[in-house]
């Protein structure tokens, strides 16, 4: 009788750690933590595209300057 009383708290324990970390990692993204640094990266990177090109020489997006220096793509933080 025990054993099934201690398996059953493991698992309604165990079950609601693994809801409350679902919960918590939901709540960041949304709180535009990471979707903002994915939006922010998925920009720089279709830039990066058109500089290779030619057909732009010098670019800021999101807080970023992304130039053509030396045949190489430079991409710094706006001061």
């Amino acid at each position: 009788m025990y054993k099934i009383t201690t398996f059953l708290l493991i698992l309604s324990i165990s079950i609601f750690l693994i809801t409350f970390i679902c919960y918590y990692k939901i709540t960041r993204v949304s709180n535009n933590s990471l979707e903002k640094y994915y939006i922010n990266l998925m920009s720089v990177n279709k830039a990066k595209k058109f500089i290779k090109k030619g057909d732009l020489e010098q670019i800021k997006i999101n807080g970023y300057i992304i130039k053509l220096d030396n045949e190489k793509i430079v991409v710094k933080k706006e001061d």
